[in-house]
């Protein structure tokens, strides 16, 4: 058993070795070329740009003090936990460190500041907007036209029927005349009717028809 945890711990201090020395000469200098255009991005409050730089500088030479500076260059850009995090880690990684008074202040600021200004989480996606049915063929022939009520028009009245005096007047002249036929005296020597019995009748029928027809 004993021999077993030898060799165990064995393998975790080489791999602890072998991660400390991972960066060589080569990459040391490319990670510091990255560290001093990321201070130089930070200090000209070029947040994205100079937390780029830092961690391309930790892939090529993970030091904690990198985890200070991402820090630092995410605080800037106002993301609260994210600096937090970073701040964290680095003590934890390096608690007696070159920035790790500052970054125990900024733990203390960023805490209180969440607490007091809680992040606000953003508004849920709106549904999807569904489409509208379909229109039901067995309902729908084309397109719907808006149905139009006509009005009957009223039926024109009968034309008037214009007087014609010069019936009226014919008439009229017949109706004098079987007056005055009908004051005429009468034969009574024969006993069959004398023509002038007959004459009052036919103008008054005479007159009479023309005077209507005249008039209606």
């Amino acid at each position: 058993m004993m021999p077993r945890i030898a060799a165990l711990a064995l393998v975790g201090l080489l791999g602890t070795a072998a991660t400390v020395a991972h960066a060589g000469p080569g990459e040391t200098a490319k990670a510091n070329s990255h560290y001093k255009q990321g201070t130089g991005f930070l200090a000209q409050s070029l947040y994205a740009q100079a937390l780029a730089e830092f961690q391309a500088a930790y892939e090529l030479d993970p030091k904690p003090l990198l985890h200070y500076h991402m820090a630092r260059a995410e605080q800037g850009a106002g993301h609260r936990q994210e600096a937090l995090e970073l701040y964290r880690r680095y003590l934890d990684e390096e608690p007696a460190g070159k920035g790790s008074d500052d970054a125990r202040k900024q733990v203390v600021a960023l805490v209180k500041d969440l607490v007091d200004h809680p992040p606000v989480a953003p508004p849920p996606p709106e549904p999807p907007k569904s489409d509208p049915p379909p229109p039901d063929p067995g309902t729908t022939t084309g397109t719907a036209h808006p149905i139009v009520t006509t009005i009957p028009a009223e039926p024109a009245p009968p034309p008037r029927h214009h007087r014609d005096w010069r019936f009226v007047g014919a008439g009229a002249v017949l109706l004098v005349a079987g007056v005055l036929l009908d004051t005429l005296p009468h034969s009574s020597s024969n006993k069959s009717l004398d023509a002038l019995d007959f004459a009052p009748v036919a103008a008054y029928a005479g007159g009479a028809t023309l005077v209507f027809v005249g008039v209606f």
